[in-house]
């Protein structure tokens, strides 16, 4: 089938396309929750654009199985986990103070 959606309804069931439409709509959020907290500009902005390129690919899932691809299933995994690590890094980043002497 072309439809990536149903695809994952006929080999995963119910239960895991429900897991993915889960976990889909959590990176989402958190990728728009992040981008709208001002701070750092270069960790929104990578959280931001694996957020934008992961809802290109949701808008494209019903004509072409592109989660099913050899290209695109690397890709998915490489823009999520580096929006995680940006994600990381902008609440591990404490304040800095300046001290006058």
């Amino acid at each position: 089938t072309h439809n990536a959606y149903l695809w994952i309804a006929m080999k995963m069931g119910l239960v895991g396309l429900l897991a993915f439409v889960w976990l889909t709509a959590a990176f989402l959020i958190q990728a728009a929750w992040t981008w709208s907290v001002p701070g750092a500009a270069l960790e929104s902005s990578v959280i931001l654009g694996a957020g934008v390129l992961y809802a290109g690919l949701l808008i494209s899932a019903p004509f072409s199985p592109v989660f099913l691809e050899w290209f695109w299933t690397p890709m998915i995994g490489i823009a999520i986990g580096m929006s995680q690590t940006a994600l990381h890094l902008e609440t591990m980043r404490e304040p800095i103070y300046l001290e006058m002497r």
